[in-house]
Parts: structure tokens; sequence; C-alpha cells
């Protein structure tokens, strides 16, 4: 299940469960990997879409922003 727009997760909140996660492929359990996965999910969420970088963008531009998150595989 992902929580969507809350930094508590027992806060009241958008919860979709998650129909498949993609790992990238360069993951590794040990060291300093790009630990980064997509969730897909079951539904579209009724929050705006976060755009960080648009087709043909540069996704490295300096820019503030933040993605975040938490919990376990399994």
């Amino acid at each position: 299940e992902a929580v969507l727009g809350a930094e508590d997760l027992l806060a009241p909140a958008e919860r979709i469960r998650v129909a498949e996660i993609r790992v990238n492929a360069g993951y590794r359990v040990e060291g300093d990997a790009p630990d980064i996965a997509l969730l897909m999910l079951s539904r579209p969420a009724a929050m705006p879409v976060a755009a960080y970088a648009g087709a043909g963008e540069d996704g490295d531009i300096e820019r503030p922003g933040a993605i975040a998150g938490w919990g376990e595989r399994g």
C-alpha cells in the first residue's frame, strides 16, 4: 500500500494498493547502489502529478524538490 500526501503514516491520507514494484536494475542490497524503485499503483491517484522532468528534459537539473519513501519489500 502506498500512502500519498502524508508525512505521518498514521495520519489521514490517500492510500492505494501497489500493483507492481519496478526495482532499478543496478540495485544491490549492499553498498551505495541506485536504490530507487517505481511503484505502479492499482488506480490513478487523486493528488496532482509532481513532474520533476518532462519528455526531453534533463532530470539532473538543479532545482529544489523532494521524493521520499520508506518501507519494506515483501
